[in-house]
């Protein structure tokens, strides 16, 4: 509901097992650094849900939400793609002190384009299941041992750039 109109870019990014102790803290610094590096005028949401690879390293399946114009095209998506596959890419290293050169053992862009979440659009409510549903459900089954959901499922908020906030309180 904060995006009537929105791009969701879906990717994971690993976490080396140096960090595992650490790891949602660290996710939590990457989505506030991100946030950061992106236009002033933009505010993005994140959904994650952690999981654990056959090889024991953890991982996380990322949902980015941001604002998508009221004229996207498929260009526009593009660009949007290619700035936050660039951004994602420097800042996931750069948070973890590892070197640029590994960030494309810890960075998986699976998914072709943006899928663009529109509530206008007949395939909405099938666009919203693909975007939601699937992480909750990955979640749930997720192999990291633990017994409390707040581990392996989270939702992150970045600025509001449109909220006024009254400076006289």
């Amino acid at each position: 509901r904060r995006f009537p109109n929105c791009y969701v870019f879906r990717f994971k990014l690993r976490v080396p097992k140096a960090y595992q102790q650490d790891a949602n803290k660290k996710l939590n610094k990457w989505f506030y650094y991100l946030a950061k590096k992106i236009p002033v005028s933009e505010a993005i949401n994140m959904i994650w849900a952690k999981d654990m690879s056959d090889d024991g390293s953890v991982f996380y399946h990322i949902a980015l939400f941001f604002r998508a114009p009221k004229d996207a095209t498929e260009q526009v998506a593009l660009s949007a793609k290619a700035f936050f596959t660039k951004t994602i890419k420097a800042t996931w290293p750069h948070i973890l002190f590892i070197s640029d050169s590994n960030a494309d053992s810890l960075c998986s862009f699976t998914t072709a384009n943006i899928i663009p979440l529109n509530p206008s659009k007949k395939s909405y409510n099938q666009d919203a299941r693909y975007c939601f549903f699937i992480l909750s459900k990955l979640a749930r089954k997720s192999r990291y041992p633990t017994n409390n959901l707040d581990d392996v499922f989270g939702i992150k908020y970045s600025r509001n750039p449109n909220k006024r906030r009254n400076r006289s309180e």
